[in-house]
């Protein structure tokens, strides 16, 4: 595995750590054929020189092979890097602010395309070391020691940005700089930085997000391994390593594999750093060499089988999410609105609707069934839950001969220019879901996408997928006006999804079944890399 510390590049092999080179360093961001892209600078990082810069390299058995520094004049104080694709993104931590840049079909910076993105929701502001000469203007003071953030941690996954921030704030007491003990927090945006929710923790000064299916971990003040799950919205400790909550010795730089964890921590005595590997509930923990600062950050070398590897299969995003605004089914969007928005006000009372349906089916009893999924439910793909709650999920079109008059003309009008609904209209109140399913069982024939259009309010409401490949459930937030586009797979490798609103509002959504030609149509991108 590859670790970086503010003492150096190194190597971990069998138990022993390699000098890769003497290099002040954080972040790393892996691609294929063995390409780091790694975070360094040179001076003190909290000087504001801007002598961070990125380099390109070729690490291959404990040897840099290559060597090219690829972007300059970044903060010293940049903290990870990370790529949604065929760009680096650069958080800058002192700054507080995101730089991107675009890559070339070999994997190499076009410096014309750099974008500055800001971190909506937060002003743009500077840690207080690099205001030293502003210090004198007590309102950029002020400002400043609102705002910073310190955002430390970025991960990407299905569509979303994770940040974590320690919620850190500059004060400065007797000339000597402090921090206040402010709890972190996550923040949730999407691939523009445009916030759409956030995360409370219940710890201090957390670093390292990898999320593994519904779980999010992450690493404490006092040298704890936690998990936050989406499940529940609680967090959980795995391991306390060590246990010095007398002394705040935090840990930093998180891999996680199948079976097996690494993180780096301090330890309680004389300040040694510690590599620590968690396997099968056991302990094992390997001392860094004298004098070397604590571990920043820690990737695996074999790509692909570390969660951390944004470009890995177990990262690999199954799902597309776009505005609906985005796409040709705009044309429609007002009156998707409109049915939305009296959805309670039509004309037939919604718990008249279907009653005999309800009476004859069978549903399933508790949302967990939805939420913590039995292995024994993904054997047969052509098997299906049923909905969930009595009642309170309403399939609003096309049953008993039965339909709305605005939702009926709505989709006479579709259907006539050739649009497949295979979800139809679907009400899902509060409380209530749709359970596993692939959709094989309706046979997708020629339309083996779907596209679903999502409207809601509600504050806890969620698409859910079991990943193809790492088996992991994957919890996928949903936005108001927004759809989800998938495809179905095949009987070896199918998309199991499913729904639930755990929330206060309404969700009502409406189901395409479409083709590649349909999804070139509608505007929609990028849509091969979902197919599996």
């Amino acid at each position: 595995m590859i670790i970086t510390s503010r003492d150096g590049l190194f190597s971990f092999q069998n138990g022993n750590f390699i000098l890769l080179k003497k290099i002040q360093c954080f972040g790393v961001c892996n691609f294929p054929n063995n390409i780091y892209y790694i975070f360094h600078f040179l001076g003190e990082k909290n000087k504001n020189t801007k002598q961070g810069r990125i380099s390109r390299f070729v690490i291959h058995e404990n040897e840099i092979i290559e060597e090219k520094e690829v972007i300059t004049d970044l903060d010293n104080g940049v903290h990870e890097i990370t790529s949604s694709g065929k760009n680096i993104i650069i958080l800058q931590t002192y700054y507080q602010n995101v730089l991107r840049y675009q890559l070339d079909d070999d994997l190499f910076p076009i410096l014309s395309t750099k974008e500055k993105l800001m971190i909506d929701n937060f002003t743009e502001c500077l840690k207080i070391d690099y205001l030293d000469d502003k210090l004198n203007n007590y309102d950029d003071f002020l400002l400043t020691q609102r705002n910073y953030q310190h955002f430390n941690s970025i991960t990407i996954q299905d569509n979303f940005i994770y940040l974590l921030s320690p919620r850190l704030r500059n004060l400065r007491i007797n000339g000597i700089n402090t921090q206040n003990e402010n709890l972190s927090t996550i923040f949730v945006f999407d691939l523009e930085f445009n916030f759409i929710y956030k995360i409370d923790l219940p710890d201090h000064f957390c670093h390292s997000l990898v999320i593994k299916g519904p779980k999010i971990y992450y690493l404490t003040a006092f040298s704890e391994l936690k998990y936050y799950d989406f499940r529940d919205k609680k967090t959980y400790t795995v391991i306390h390593y060590p246990n010095n909550k007398s002394n705040k010795k935090h840990a930093r730089g998180l891999s996680i594999l199948n079976n097996i964890i690494y993180f780096g921590s301090e330890y309680e005595e004389n300040n040694t750093n510690i590599l620590v590997k968690y396997e099968n509930k056991k302990i094992y923990e390997y001392k860094l060499p004298q004098g070397v600062d604590n571990i920043c950050y820690i990737t695996q070398t074999d790509f692909g089988k570390d969660f951390n590897h944004v470009l890995g299969d177990y990262k690999k995003n199954f799902v597309l999410k776009y505005n609906i605004k985005d796409t040709k089914l705009s044309e429609y969007l007002e009156d998707f609105k409109y049915i939305n928005k009296n959805i309670y006000q039509l004309d037939v009372p919604l718990n008249d609707i279907h009653k005999k349906r309800y009476e004859t089916e069978h549903f399933l009893e508790h949302l967990n069934d939805i939420l913590y999924p039995k292995d024994i439910i993904f054997e047969d793909p052509f098997i299906r839950q049923q909905m969930i709650q009595e009642k309170s999920l309403i399939k609003l079109t096309n049953h008993n001969n039965f339909k709305l008059n605005e939702i009926d003309i709505l989709e006479k009008k579709m259907r006539d220019l050739g649009y497949n609904f295979t979800g139809n209209f679907y009400l899902y109140k509060p409380n209530t879901g749709l359970g596993w399913h692939t959709n094989l069982g309706s046979g997708p024939g020629k339309f083996s996408f779907r596209f679903y259009m999502v409207f809601t309010e509600s504050e806890d409401s969620w698409f859910m997928y079991r990943h193809p490949i790492s088996k992991e459930i994957h919890f996928i937030k949903d936005i108001n006006q927004t759809c989800n586009i998938f495809h179905l797979g095949g009987k070896e490798s199918p998309l199991w999804h499913s729904v639930i609103n755990l929330g206060t509002q309404h969700r009502l959504s409406v189901g395409l079944g479409v083709n590649i030609n349909e999804l070139k149509y509608f505007g929609i991108k990028n849509f091969f890399n979902i197919i599996h």
